[in-house]
C-alpha cells in the first residue's frame, strides 16, 4: 500500500497530494489510484540502482521485505484486518531498502525448485547474538514465487506451493520450528492444522509470503539452523524441466542495536565455505544486503 492522499481537502495543504494536470499546472488530488503509480516508482528506482539483472521475485521479494505497517494501523484492535486491509504494508524507499546497517544482514536466495525436490541451507545463528547458549534477535523471512496457473480450476488455479520452513535440532533428536506469517498470533497452534487454516493462516498457495519471529526469550540451545524449501504440487504429471522460480529473502538482526550481526554472521558464512556476493548499485557502491 502507499499514501493516495489525505481523503480531505485541508484548507492549507489541499489533500497533500500533487500532480500536474492536462494543462501543466500543479493540482492537488487525492484517490487510491495514486498509490499505485508510487509503489511502481519505487520498484523501478531499485532495479534501477542495482547493478546487474535481478528476478522479478527478487524484486517484488525486496520492496514487500522491507515494508512497515504505519503507526496509524500499528494498534492490537486492527491487526484482525491489516491482512486484508493493507496487504504487507507501506514500502520504504529505495535508499533505504538497499542501504542496510551493521545490526543487521540480509541474505538473499534466488533459485529454481523442481519437483520433488527440497532445498536445505544450514548456517549458524550470529556469535554476538547467543548469549548463555541461548539465542536473541529478530528475524524475518519473505518468500516470492511465480508457480504455474490454471484458470479452468477456478479457486484452485494456482497449482503448486512453495513451503520455507526455519528450524533448529533439539537436544533430544527433535525439532523445533520458528516463524510465523506476520499476521498470525504466536499462540496460534502452528502445525497439523486443517487444509483451510492452512489456506487462511499459513498463506499456503500463496506465491507470496512473509514470516517473522522475534527471539526474545531466547533458543532452548545454539545448534545449527536449518533453513528448508520445499514444493508442493497439485499435478503429480505437470511437465515441469526448469522448476518454479523463487526468491527468499532473510534478515537477521538485533532489535537494540547493539551488535555488529553483518560481520559477524558475514565471516562465519564465509568460514563455513558458503559462495557470497554483495548486490551492488549502480555506482559500484557494495551495500549490506
Amino acid at each position: 500500500m502507499h499514501i493516495g492522499g489525505l481523503g480531505y481537502k485541508d484548507p492549507e495543504i489541499g489533500t497533500g497530494l500533487y500532480s500536474v494536470n492536462p494543462e501543466g499546472k500543479i493540482t492537488y488530488n487525492c484517490g487510491t489510484s495514486f498509490s499505485a503509480p508510487l509503489v511502481s516508482k519505487t520498484l523501478a528506482l531499485i532495479e534501477k540502482q542495482i547493478e546487474g539483472t535481478v528476478s522479478r521475485e527478487t524484486l517484488i521479494g525486496l520492496i514487500i521485505h522491507n515494508s512497515f505497517i504505519p503507526s496509524t494501523f500499528n494498534k492490537p484492535e486492527y491487526k484482525s484486518m491489516l491482512k486484508d486491509l493493507i496487504g504487507y504494508g507501506m514500502p520504504k524507499s529505495a535508499h533505504n531498502i538497499l542501504n542496510g546497517n551493521q545490526h543487521s544482514i540480509n541474505l538473499v536466495f534466488a533459485s529454481r525448485i523442481k519437483q520433488k525436490k527440497e532445498l536445505i541451507f544450514d548456517f549458524l545463528w550470529p556469535q554476538c547474538l547467543i548469549r548463555n547458549n541461548r539465542c536473541y534477535g529478530d528475524i524475518k523471512i519473505t518468500l516470492v514465487s511465480t508457480p504455474p496457473l490454471n484458470y479452468n480450476f477456478g479457486d484452485e488455479m494456482v497449482r503448486s506451493n512453495i513451503n520455507v520452513t526455519l528450524s533448529q535440532t533439539k537436544e533430544d533428536g527433535t525439532t523445533q520450528y520458528y516463524l510465523n506469517p506476520i499476521y498470525k498470533e504466536d499462540s496460534t497452534k502452528g502445525h497439523g492444522e486443517y487444509e483451510w487454516q492452512l489456506i487462511n493462516e499459513n498463506m499456503k498457495w500463496q506465491p507470496i509470503k512473509v514470516y517473522h519471529k522475534e527471539i526474545k526469550k531466547g533458543t532452548t540451545n545454539h545448534s545449527s539452523w536449518k533453513l528448508r524449501v520445499r514444493r508442493e504440487d497439485r499435478d503429480i504429471h505437470i511437465i515441469d524441466h526448469d522448476g518454479i522460480p523463487f526468491t527468499i529473502i532473510m534478515t537477521i538482526s538485533d532489535p537494540l542495536k547493539e551488535t555488529d550481526v553483518y560481520n559477524d554472521m558475514r565471516q562465519a558464512l564465509v568460514a563455513q565455505g558458503v559462495q557470497i556476493s554483495d548486490i551492488q548499485t549502480a555506482a559500484r557502491v557494495t551495500q549490506r544486503i
